[in-house]
C-alpha cells in the first residue's frame, strides 16, 4: 500500500519500495470484509433471502491465507517480520495510555490514541495523517481476523462461518468494515455493481 499522506509541500514521502509484493492484498482482503459483512448482517436470519456467499469467504481468506504464508517459506523474512512487529508494538504501546512515559514527557495527554499522536507530532511540527483515528482503531482487530485467517491453513466453505457467527469476531468485523471504509473511501458496505450493456 502506498503512503495515504504527504509532506509539507504535498508531495508524497520517498520511502523504499520493494521490488516484488502483493499487489492484490487490498483488493483481496476488501472482497473478504465485503462477503463478512454481508454474513454478518445476514447471520440471524430465520426467513427471507440471505445472501451469505460462505464459498466465496472461504475463497478469499484462502487467498489471503496463501499471501501470508507464502513469503516465509524457508523463514524467509522472518527476521524482518519480527523487526516491524516489534516496532510496531514498541509505537502502539507508546501512545497507548496516558501513563506512558513519553505521552507524560511530551505532556502530550490525551483522550485517544490518535489525540496523543497529533500532540506528539504538533511538538515537532509534522501533521498526523487524515484518518490517522481511523487506522489506529482498526489496527488491533484487523491484526486479529488476518491471525485467524493465516493460522487455518485449509479454508471451505463448512469453515468460513468461523469468521462471523456469534461466537466469532463480529465484533472485529464491524470496526474494520466502518473505520477501513472512512480511511479509504471505499463504501464496503455497499454491494458491488456491475455494469451491462
Amino acid at each position: 500500500m502506498d503512503l495515504n499522506h504527504c509532506a509539507a509541500g504535498q508531495q508524497p514521502y520517498p520511502y523504499v519500495r520493494a521490488a516484488s509484493a502483493n499487489r492484490a492484498f487490498v483488493s483481496v482482503l476488501e472482497e473478504l470484509l465485503r462477503e463478512l459483512w454481508i454474513a454478518v448482517v445476514h447471520v440471524s436470519n430465520t426467513s427471507g433471502a440471505n445472501p451469505t456467499d460462505d464459498a466465496r469467504i472461504a475463497e478469499k481468506a484462502q487467498e489471503l491465507h496463501d499471501m501470508l504464508t507464502v513469503r516465509r517459506l524457508g523463514w524467509n523474512l522472518a527476521r524482518e517480520e519480527y523487526y516491524s512487529v516489534a516496532m510496531m508494538g514498541w509505537l502502539e504501546m507508546s501512545i497507548s495510555d496516558n501513563s506512558s512515559p513519553i505521552v507524560k514527557s511530551l505532556n502530550a495527554i490525551g483522550p485517544s490514541n490518535s489525540a496523543r499522536l497529533a500532540k506528539i507530532g504538533s511538538r515537532v511540527n509534522v501533521a498526523i495523517p487524515r484518518f490517522a483515528h481511523e487506522y489506529l482503531t482498526m489496527a488491533k482487530p484487523l491484526s486479529d481476523i488476518l491471525q485467524l485467517v493465516e493460522l487455518r491453513p485449509n479454508w471451505s466453505a463448512s469453515t468460513a462461518p468461523a469468521l462471523y457467527v456469534p461466537n466469532a469476531p463480529r465484533t472485529d468485523i464491524l470496526t474494520i468494515v466502518d473505520n477501513w471504509s472512512r480511511a479509504t473511501g471505499r463504501d464496503l458496505k455497499s454491494t458491488r455493481v456491475q455494469l451491462s450493456r
